[in-house]
């Protein structure tokens, strides 16, 4: 998981699991997401504000979303799991989280 808080980005893994990228990769992937994030606010004016980005690889899903702000939330799960159910729960946790 990573979140952007401009100017910094965060990331962590929960404990147990091996990670497919060193930290060096991670972070690098994760300021890709951010710049792909950026690009897409290019057309909010055009189709509207994104709500989140979906990638899916051989191994991992990849999910990007705003978190509150400037605030980006990324975060990666295994391909088998059921992906819309989990980015559903997702975006009611953060909309709890920021109401409190």
């Amino acid at each position: 998981m990573g979140i952007y808080d401009a100017p910094r980005v965060y990331g962590k893994m929960q404990e147990g699991l091996t990670a497919y990228l060193s930290p060096f990769e991670t972070e690098t992937s994760l300021n890709q997401a951010l710049y792909r994030w950026k690009a897409r606010l290019k057309f909010q004016q055009k189709i509207g504000a994104p709500v989140f980005a979906l990638t899916k690889y051989e191994k991992v899903y990849r999910v990007t979303m705003i978190f509150e702000g400037e605030k980006i939330l990324c975060f990666s799960t295994e391909s088998d799991v059921n992906i819309m159910g989990l980015i559903d729960n997702v975006m009611k946790l953060r909309d709890e989280t920021l109401k409190t």
